[in-house]
């Protein structure tokens, strides 16, 4: 579900006497309902936080409640949780900053205050992950003295993150690429039956196996092919909200460098809400000004009815890698408007082309697994 946010208020505070500039205080609420972080399902999550500046340095204090979702204990999220504030800035750019609350167990009320005093120049940072680029201090002032919205946050748990498995080899196809389908199928070879350390191992599970009856031995193929599906879920929910979070594509022409964010919501194994923003300036208008120009996409995506493809990742000589989803129809776009599309991209910087290939083997055994029959 779609984060609801909560304006508390926000106080500006007065202009000093010393003619010094002006900056504000802030004091907000958001909460966020039905979503996961890493393994955690989480039913609920109010985040309360202030930002402000003493003595010359951010002060950022913070505390959080959550209640838990299906499959989820009480003490799922670990102890080192850190909350990724959504900050758009008043040229429509998207920026993050990190709150570190103390992490009850869940069904609680809000904790005992957090507080810190992050740099200046790692206050406002590209994506939400500890890895991305943050702003240098005099962006950064600039920032915190602007006209900020709050849009939101994601959640990434230090300590519970799994991370996702990657195959011992990559299948090869004869022009020296890969094939997915045999990532597929290796995966879907492990999910039914998994490697065993030893020969012994081997025997001692082909003992059981003849033991079981053939609808026992069905229930057990079903049972670890669900399993290694919420594994997938749980991998691919991972995976776009951290490494492949963010790619920024060369500036050209009349372009700046494009910067493209992704997101996706699981409500279920067989349902992704994906989301893409991109935003860069048109550099080319005839008043010689920059305009900034800002794009969303969002699609709710059924794996058990509209993918038709998992095509081949995509290599560019710009250095870029792209995974494309081919859907049997045009979906609706859950944005305003009439825009519909029949696929969906995620793209990323060719670095991560090993994160690529595991997104694309988790939705392929998602798809094995939704698609009736």
């Amino acid at each position: 579900m779609e984060t609801r946010q909560y304006l508390l208020v926000i106080v500006a505070a007065c202009t000093l006497a010393s003619g010094g500039p002006v900056t504000a205080a802030v004091f907000q609420e958001l909460n966020r309902d039905n979503f996961s972080a890493s393994i955690c399902n989480i039913a609920s999550m109010g985040v309360s936080f202030n930002i402000d500046e003493a003595y010359g340095e951010p002060l950022v204090a913070s505390k959080m409640r959550w209640t838990a979702g299906p499959n989820t204990n009480v003490d799922c999220l670990s102890k080192v949780t850190h909350v990724w504030i959504r900050v758009r800035t008043e040229t429509d750019s998207l920026r993050y900053f990190r709150l570190r609350p103390k992490v009850l167990p869940a069904g609680q009320n809000f904790g005992a205050t957090a507080t810190e005093s992050p740099s200046w120049s790692n206050l406002f940072c590209n994506n939400p992950t500890d890895s991305a680029a943050c702003e240098p201090e005099s962006i950064s002032r600039q920032l915190f003295s602007s006209s900020l919205r709050f849009e939101g946050f994601e959640v990434v748990t230090k300590g519970s993150v799994s991370s996702p498995r990657r195959p011992k080899t990559r299948p090869g196809t004869e022009d020296g690429g890969f094939s997915l389908d045999s990532m597929l199928s290796a995966a879907i070879d492990n999910a039914i039956d998994p490697d065993t350390s030893s020969q012994a191992a081997e025997e001692e599970l082909e003992i059981k196996k003849s033991q079981l009856t053939p609808e026992q031995v069905a229930a057990q193929i079903a049972a670890r092919k669900e399993d290694q599906a919420k594994k997938a879920t749980s991998n691919v929910l991972a995976l776009i909200s951290s490494p492949l979070a963010q790619y920024t594509s060369p500036a050209h022409d009349c372009e700046s460098a494009r910067t493209i964010a992704n997101w996706v919501q699981a409500p279920g194994m067989c349902q992704f809400n994906f989301g893409s923003e991109s935003s860069h300036d048109y550099l080319c208008a005839d008043n010689g000004k920059a305009r900034s120009i800002r794009a969303t996409r969002r699609a709710r995506i059924n794996l058990a009815e509209d993918i038709a493809e998992i095509a081949e990742i995509r290599h560019s000589s710009d250095g870029w890698a792209s995974l494309v989803l081919v859907l049997n129809t045009d979906l609706q776009s859950t944005t305003d408007g009439d825009y519909k599309t029949n696929r969906w991209q995620i793209t990323a910087d060719e670095s991560r082309l090993g994160d690529l290939e595991q997104l694309a083997v988790n939705l392929m055994t998602l798809v094995d697994f939704c698609e009736p029959g």
